[in-house]
């Protein structure tokens, strides 16, 4: 639904302009393809014996490399679907009218928000737990916090301009 969000315009008045960002959601999912080859490949050929411990770099390589199958997988399937949508009316038609339904997007939105929300609440508590037990952690969470915060207001003005 983020990608939808982020490579589709909010109205799109016709058929063609739905087709239009149909196929750009299909190039952002073939980037998204790319970039899971790109992690498998740094990975892979990078990690090998970057951290001291053998155990540490086996967990680490695992993570990442089911990162990278995972972007890869997801990104061919969402652009598989998306190319077979393009080739079917019928659905395009249906797809653009669910997509387009103010209740959906009122949904989305408001799940966004108590999603951010959580998210930095739970900054919050963890920043409060580490300043007990390790400063770097909490400077790291501290500036994870304020760049959230600074995204925020920078994205709010854009999308007060465009609106």
């Amino acid at each position: 639904m983020l990608i939808k969000l982020f490579s589709c315009p909010a109205k799109n008045a016709t058929l063609e302009e739905y087709k239009v960002a149909l196929r750009r959601r299909v190039l952002l999912f073939c980037g998204l393809s790319v970039l899971g080859v790109l992690t498998l490949a740094v990975t892979l050929l990078l990690m090998g014996g970057q951290i001291a411990e053998a155990h540490d770099t086996a967990h680490l390589e695992g993570i990442w490399c089911g990162i990278g199958v995972g972007l890869t997988l997801a990104g061919a399937v969402l652009a598989a679907r998306t190319r077979a949508l393009l080739k079917n009316e019928e659905k395009l038609r249906r797809t653009r009218l669910e997509e387009q339904d103010e209740r959906n997007q009122a949904v989305f939105a408001r799940a966004l928000n108590l999603t951010a929300f959580t998210l930095l609440f739970g900054l919050y508590v963890a920043m409060l737990v580490s300043s007990f037990f390790n400063m770097t952690v909490f400077y790291t969470l501290f500036y994870c916090a304020v760049s959230g915060f600074a995204l925020l207001f920078i994205f709010r003005a854009l999308c007060s301009r465009s609106m």
